[in-house]
């Protein structure tokens, strides 16, 4: 088979297009303590500050998350399908360095820096939630879903679903990938039914909270949406089509953004915000969409880019430093209180700063860290010398 180069720049662009999803989404309950309208009944009811509708778009950057999830599924399997190491150990241990030093030095930091905190990220902890979140179990538990840094729910999910990728390779080797998507389609869809039944009938209660035991929100509820970009990737391996390949992107986009203002379906936003990535992704990797090259689009994209590479650690640390920085500047200028727009421009202001700090972990922590797994293995790898080869070492010394 002849293989793809693995380098696709695109996706770091794409990549930066994820994280600014997230950022302005999280931007928005720092301005507003809001993530989106409040449902009246199965429909949104208005907004308390009319100034939010400005803003209202930043509601759908949950959407970043989900196009995370694609690329990851579609990285994740071109690496381990194009690797001339195909064990599990090899494959596990080069995710491990990737993602949890970064990680733990992140929550390290949070524990660290608690008094310098917000009420909101410096609440008391018990040693057991510490033991959790180095578990990457915190997304199981509705007491510690959000925990120390509400993002890191979804790196814990990521993990998880890095554990189910041999399967999903698996049962795809072994009854096609047509078979093993639909697994995966069904338990996310009925996890998330579960959630549509549970929420329509908890009225008042707080998502994750109470949510019972069975529907709590684990990785399967993610699987499908995580698999589609392994499953692309599979096909562009194979220099096959994608079934994204004939399907249009505008009515995705207009289905997914109606599920967000009706009760009934808002759970399967994230699906509809999968879908989409899996079609803008597939638009690059056919050539349809091109880079810009030129001019101010050329610069933006450069940015995003740059956003892309250093997005993870940017990831593992804008929340609870942009939470903290608003509350900060909103009690230093406003002390009786700072309008939503004003905390919304305090949240862009940051951005400077923390991309800044995400460059920094990604130099010093980051490759560092990938770096140090790449000896390790190598070490272990390394073939034990023989007898014949050490006579000589020891007559020389």
């Amino acid at each position: 088979m002849n293989q793809p180069p693995q380098r696709l720049p695109f996706l770091d662009g794409l990549r930066g297009v994820a994280i600014l999803l997230v950022f302005f989404h999280h931007a928005l309950y720092d301005a507003y303590r809001v993530i989106g309208l409040p449902w009246n009944g199965w429909f949104p009811g208005p907004a308390q500050d009319p100034s939010y509708y400005l803003f209202h778009p930043f509601s759908w950057g949950l959407g970043g998350v989900a196009l995370f999830f694609v690329i990851s599924g579609f990285c994740i399997h071109t690496s381990y399908a194009t690797s001339t190491d195909k064990s599990w150990s090899g494959f596990f241990h080069r995710r491990f360095f990737r993602i949890y030093p970064p990680y733990v030095a992140a929550l390290c930091l949070f524990l660290i820096a608690r008094p310098l905190l917000t009420p909101a990220y410096n609440t008391p902890r018990q040693l057991d939630d510490v033991a959790i979140h180095l578990s990457l179990l915190q997304n199981l538990s509705s007491v510690t879903f959000f925990g120390y840094n509400p993002s890191f729910w979804s790196i814990a999910t990521e993990a998880q679903l890095y554990l189910l990728y041999p399967l999903l390779f698996l049962v795809a080797h072994r009854f096609g990938w047509a078979t093993s998507m639909t697994i995966a389609a069904v338990g996310e869809i009925a996890i998330r039914l579960g959630w549509t039944v549970w929420r329509l009938a908890a009225v008042g209660e707080s998502w994750p909270a109470a949510l019972p035991l069975g529907l709590a929100p684990t990785p399967l509820a993610y699987w499908f949406s995580w698999s589609i970009g392994a499953h692309m990737a599979e096909c562009w391996l194979q220099r096959r089509a994608t079934a994204f390949s004939r399907l249009p992107l505008t009515p995705f986009v207009v289905a997914t953004l109606a599920t967000t203002l009706f009760r009934p379906l808002a759970e399967f936003n994230f699906l509809g915000y999968a879908l989409i990535s899996a079609v803008v992704i597939d638009r690059f990797l056919t050539g349809r969409w091109r880079a810009p090259s030129v001019g101010i689009p050329a610069q933006l994209w450069r940015h995003l880019g740059l956003l892309g590479v250093v997005s993870y650690s940017f990831y593992l640390l804008h929340q609870p430093i942009g939470w903290t920085g608003v509350n900060r500047l909103s009690m230093w200028l406003a002390p009786e209180g700072a309008h939503p727009m004003l905390r919304m421009a305090f949240t862009v202001a940051l951005y400077p700063a923390i991309l800044a700090l995400s460059y920094a972990a990604y130099r010093w922590v980051e490759l560092p860290s990938v770096r140090l797994g790449a000896a390790l293995r190598r070490k272990r790898e390394q073939p034990p010398m023989r007898e014949s080869e050490q006579e000589p070492k020891r007559l020389a010394a």
